[in-house]
């Protein structure tokens, strides 16, 4: 899950807080070739405005970060491997890799730093495709 102060991209070029997607937003993924699609929103596995709850902020090379639950699969490269494999965000660290979309593709960046945060709200926008990119950090729809 993520909370609601995180950000995907419509199709319309639009940026948009998680809080405020709705079934039916096309919004910005990377599909299975690789290729940046825009894939419907079609539920919420998660959508409760009135809860705080303690997340995983992983800070990237390139001032990118993304705020995730700690049970969140995001995708991940450890030890220098050029495959990735979607693991929990709590077993994210240091010097591993996770990808973000820039120019069209998805480009590798090192973790920084890995902290604790307080966040209101907590949302799961599940796509079509299974997966999203929040702040511009590719990772699955699951937990």
């Amino acid at each position: 899950c993520f909370p609601g102060n995180g950000k995907s991209e419509l199709e319309s070029g639009v940026q948009m807080y998680i809080r405020d997607l709705r079934i039916g937003d096309r919004i910005k993924t990377v599909g299975s070739s690789g290729d940046v699609i825009y894939s419907d929103v079609i539920a919420f596995l998660h959508k409760n405005t009135n809860i705080v709850v303690e997340f995983v902020a992983l800070h990237l090379t390139g001032e990118h970060r993304i705020i995730i639950s700690a049970k969140h699969l995001i995708f991940v490269s450890k030890n220098g491997n050029s495959t990735s494999e979607a693991i929990f965000a709590d077993r994210v660290h240091v010097d591993d890799t996770v990808y973000v979309l820039e120019g069209g593709k998805l480009v590798g960046k090192k973790v920084v730093r890995v902290a604790m945060v307080t966040e209101s709200g907590i949302y799961a926008p599940l796509t079509r495709e299974g997966t999203l990119v929040v702040n511009g950090v590719f990772a699955s729809c699951y937990a």
